[in-house]
């Protein structure tokens, strides 16, 4: 919409503007939607080289860190927003996690055991999965303060940490992911792919802080190991607290 001059209104924040950029809002020269125009939006937002959803999923896999230390660093115009992708995986996770029955099928291989705990761990995943998004947020800016523990000497603050974290955990979250679609249709593979999964969590986690923190191998790997044992040290107490909860 022209205002009678050369420049022209931009239609996303009301700012004069001229050219095809709105200097305000950033926004390109608007075009009414057609089938042309959506599709190319739609082609545009997940095969962009830079910042597709799809790209950023990749980079996330072999190189978390570098990743973090760009965000970090202020170049966070080429990657898709961390915090955006996180939660799509986040729901995406749950939902493959709920629609699968992964844990209770994880669960019920442990029955072969002969004792109790298998019923004690279901009645405890029962009450875990009605607030499951709440816990699995809750545990990043946990964890996040565990790693800046293990890396005291580090000079970065809670926040950087805590970026490289969101980082770490879409890792995370979309290596749990792919590993229970690999479960689909195949029986009793439930705890094979848990110890699968756990090995590539731990080799990722190796691979981020070498990245992020530019520590050696050995050392990426020892505070993996330490921050796994650590993490595993609060499942056990929550899992605890959780029992004592519900009255086991």
């Amino acid at each position: 919409m022209s205002n009678g001059t050369d420049l022209v209104i931009c239609a996303n924040c009301q700012t004069p503007k001229a050219g095809k950029f709105c200097g305000s809002c950033g926004q390109k020269e608007d075009h009414r939607y057609n089938l042309h125009l959506l599709w190319h939006d739609v082609v545009h937002a997940v095969t962009h080289a830079d910042k597709g959803i799809f790209s950023y999923a990749l980079q996330v896999l072999y190189k978390p860190g570098l990743i973090a230390a760009d965000l970090i660093a202020g170049k966070r115009k080429r990657y898709f927003n961390p915090f955006q992708f996180l939660l799509i995986m986040l729901g995406f996770y749950v939902l493959v996690l709920t629609s699968t029955n992964f844990m209770s099928k994880l669960i019920a291989e442990m029955g072969t055991s002969g004792t109790n705990l298998p019923a004690q761990f279901e009645k405890i995943n029962m009450f875990l999965s009605k607030y499951q998004k709440f816990i699995y947020l809750l545990l990043i800016p946990v964890s996040a303060l565990v790693v800046k523990w293990i890396f005291p000497k580090s000079p970065l603050n809670y926040s950087e940490h805590l970026i490289g974290y969101v980082v770490y955990y879409s890792n995370s979250m979309l290596t749990h992911t792919i590993i229970m679609l690999l479960t689909l249709g195949v029986p009793q593979t439930e705890g094979m792919m848990m110890t699968i999964s756990s090995v590539l969590t731990f080799g990722f986690m190796g691979v981020y802080f070498r990245q992020l923190y530019k520590v050696s191998w050995l050392a990426a790997l020892l505070k993996a190991a330490l921050y796994m044992i650590i993490f595993i040290a609060m499942v056990a107490i929550g899992s605890i607290f959780v029992g004592i909860l519900i009255g086991l």
